[in-house]
């Protein structure tokens, strides 16, 4: 009799510890479906809006509308540009190209949200914080030439002034960004060039918009004029469908894997929160113990896709937070949905 006892507690035992492995293996698999979701999220909406970028690289302005206006060009006039601007248009792009080198084209750049993700090949595009006075930073085409390193640094000249170069802009087929250098505005450079494109992000009148800012410019002695007005499209939006779709499948097929695995690894804890609810437990308390791990998993998930958009696309922030935002929206449903089905769980068919 104690020997088929002895029997039955090993039995037991092993039958306990396969599934302990089992649910810890599902759970395993589910933190790393959920960890993927938003690297994959961040690498999609970078792709998609890469491709938008590339379609309208050919047109010199990367938004929905833009604006010629010349004005002369000194430190002050810029920051009368920038400040005017400011008060008309929540996103916009101020350019000012130098083409007197037949081998490069430096176009001086200032922005005051965000810009379009460009193909970066090393390195990062600006960020808001390099449009500092005097800061001369730059970021250069993969075709030019002349940069050397300098205390650690990759520098260039530019009009003779040495800039920091951030990084390089090349993609896998030539640009006409290849043989570009864009430059801080703010730089401190002396550039006798006039002829400023004003790039609108947002969808907006962009006649109305320059027209008042050369108003502001002329009143104070900027002697400022606007040229031409035109709105910026795309001559093919079929490679921004195609990794629209590519996108959508993805996406798809991961939250469904994320789905099933969801209800298995439930399924799996079944007897066990019932068994919890038969001592004492209650529902609220049940709800707890799944909403931790939920949002421990989630948590962990948002960290690595961090860790990921830091180490690989340090430019592209506005991409990883609506990653974020996408991927917290799926598991918050993926969490609910959860919370629901253990509620309405019998505790005598669970634990059968």
């Amino acid at each position: 009799m104690l020997e088929s006892e002895r029997r039955f507690a090993i039995f037991s035992t092993n039958c306990i510890t396969r599934k302990l492995r089992k649910t810890y293996f599902t759970r395993i698999i589910l933190i790393i479906l959920m960890c993927v979701l938003p690297i994959i999220t961040i690498l999609m909406i970078h792709h998609i809006t890469l491709s938008e970028t590339l379609t309208k690289m050919g047109t010199g302005s990367f938004g929905d509308s833009y604006s010629y206006i010349t004005m002369e060009n000194t430190d002050n006039n810029n920051h009368l540009l920038k400040n005017s601007l400011k008060k008309l248009i929540k996103k916009y792009a101020i350019y000012l190209d130098d083409t007197s080198d037949e081998n490069v084209t430096i176009r001086y750049i200032f922005f005051n949200e965000s810009f379009p993700n460009l193909p970066i090949k090393n390195g990062r595009f600006f960020r808001k914080t390099d449009f500092v006075d005097g800061n001369k930073v730059a970021v250069v085409g993969k075709n030019v030439e002349g940069i050397y390193d300098k205390d650690g640094k990759k520098c260039i000249l530019i009009k003779g002034e040495e800039y920091v170069v951030l990084g390089t802009i090349g993609y896998e087929d030539d640009t006409v960004l290849d043989d570009y250098i864009f430059a801080n505005l703010f730089g401190g450079q002396d550039c006798k060039e006039k002829l400023y494109v004003l790039d609108f992000f947002s969808a907006t009148n962009a006649g109305n918009i320059s027209d008042s800012c050369v108003k502001v410019l002329n009143k104070n002695d900027c002697k400022a004029e606007q040229l031409v007005v035109g709105e910026s499209y795309t001559t093919s939006i079929m490679p921004i469908i195609q990794s629209s779709t590519c996108f959508i499948c993805v996406l798809g097929c991961c939250i469904l894997c994320i789905f099933l695995i969801s209800l298995q690894w439930i399924s799996e804890q079944r007897k066990e929160l019932c068994i919890q609810r038969l001592v004492g437990a209650t529902k609220k308390q049940v709800f707890l113990y799944i909403l931790k791990q939920y949002i421990g998993i989630i948590c962990l998930s948002f960290i690595v896709g961090f860790i990921y958009c830091t180490i690989f696309f340090p430019a592209y922030f506005v991409s990883l937070l609506n990653g974020y935002l996408i991927s917290f929206f799926i598991l918050i449903v993926f969490m609910i949905g959860t919370l629901n089905i253990v509620s309405k769980d019998s505790i005598e068919e669970a634990i059968k």
